[in-house]
């Protein structure tokens, strides 16, 4: 008898987490006692900031979703002893889209920021772009495969951060997306294709649905104005669920709405019940009020806490090449139960008893 999906995938982390090389995210307990050697303002001297205020540039883009993410950054600096308008000077710069952050980064340079946090891929590729010299700390998917950095372990230059891990997940969220939705074989993928690290998701995702000979139906997406013309696809091609590989450009269109616990309220979950066609992402929130069946994926709230704190590290003068790019502890699977009932979804009970969310609580 096959083994459990829970089973396997808790020991599928456990091997990636003990493999040479790899850096965990520290859980929330872990972070507060190392917080003694991440701050200290008598270092900022190696920074040139003297007495001077430090400031530090903010990079991402218009998105309500990562609006809270850097809430919670903000919130984390805060908890570290950097206010913004006391202690530090926040400088905001909001793109509209992917394709709109190199003025805004150009600004910071120009204001000569002590440190720049970029939310996502292409924010922080506008950072690298305009600055060698300073220090930038990111999220992305895939940091060392769209050559941001170097290596995990080392990333050189004036760039660290974490990864979301998407790329390395991609199969798993095959596998548990199977197990969530009994009889799953053709699965459309919907992607942005003018992003590079969704290229190399959407290709892993590709060899695990070939793994398990579930067909698949590509659905390249390059703004919310293509989610009507995929789906109309995926209906016509009689897909029986979506895997959908979110980046900051897409994800407004699928996640405006998180919290707000209305049905069928955004873009994404409204075609969804039209079609009644499942879909999964890795975005903990979009099954959370906002409309979708599940997620698998990293917690955003913790990988955005520990930019904060690589961001007081700086400060306090280490230089980003020696803070290791770090990766997430452990993947968190949601399940919205609304939503399967009103599919006619039957969700297996060891589907459920795996999930680390159940919506509504249980």
């Amino acid at each position: 008898m096959a083994q459990p999906v829970a089973k396997r995938v808790s020991a599928w982390w456990r091997q990636r987490e003990y493999q040479p090389g790899r850096r965990r995210l520290l859980q929330a307990g872990g972070a507060a006692a190392g917080l003694g050697l991440l701050s200290g303002c008598g270092s900022l001297q190696s920074l040139g900031l003297g007495r001077r205020t430090p400031r530090i540039g903010l990079l991402y883009v218009e998105n309500p979703v990562v609006h809270m993410w850097m809430g919670t950054w903000t919130g984390r600096m805060t908890e570290l002893g950097h206010v913004d308008g006391k202690s530090v000077t926040f400088e905001r710069r909001i793109a509209p889209n992917n394709d709109g952050f190199d003025v805004p980064a150009k600004e910071l340079v120009d204001l000569k920021v002590d440190v720049i946090m970029a939310a996502g891929w292409a924010a922080m590729t506008a950072a690298k772009k305009a600055t060698s010299t300073i220090p930038i700390v990111g999220i992305s998917s895939d940091p060392v495969g769209t050559g941001l950095v170097q290596s995990i372990q080392r990333p050189g230059g004036n760039t660290t951060g974490v990864t979301t891990l998407s790329v390395a997940l991609a199969a798993k969220r095959v596998e548990v997306f199977k197990e969530i939705i009994p009889g799953l074989q053709r699965t459309g993928v919907m992607w942005n294709s003018k992003v590079p690290d969704r290229t190399a998701e959407f290709e892993e995702t590709k060899k695990a649905l070939a793994t398990f000979n579930m067909p698949l139906v590509d659905l390249p997406v390059q703004s919310p104005d293509d989610f009507k013309p995929a789906f109309d696809q995926a209906e016509a091609a009689k897909v029986d669920g979506l895997i959908l590989l979110f980046d900051q450009l897409t994800l407004p269109g699928a996640t405006a709405n998180a919290f707000s616990y209305g049905p069928n309220i955004d873009p994404l979950a409204g075609l969804m019940d039209e079609k009644k066609i499942p879909a999964v992402c890795d975005v903990r929130e979009w099954a959370e009020g906002s409309g979708g069946l599940t997620t698998y994926g990293p917690d955003f709230h913790l990988l955005f806490k520990r930019t904060a704190e690589m961001t007081d590290k700086i400060l306090a003068g280490t230089k980003p090449a020696d803070i290791p790019i770090e990766e997430p502890s452990t993947p968190i699977l949601t399940i919205n139960l609304d939503v399967a009932r009103k599919m006619g979804i039957t969700i297996p009970p060891a589907a459920i008893q795996m999930a680390d969310h159940v919506f509504p609580n249980r």
